[in-house]
């Protein structure tokens, strides 16, 4: 594994975007997401 729990909360929180981004990378999709966090209606989020 290489990662601990200690490692994988920092870089949750260090870059959120790019954390989910490589979670969806285990994900087989038809089409890949190329955005982790939709912010255009802030403070609502999706």
């Amino acid at each position: 594994m290489g990662h601990t729990y200690a490692d994988t909360y920092a870089a949750s929180l260090s870059d959120p975007e790019q954390f989910w981004l490589d979670a969806a990378g285990a994900i087989d999709w038809s089409h890949a997401p190329t955005r982790a966090l939709d912010d255009a209606s802030r403070p609502f989020y999706r």
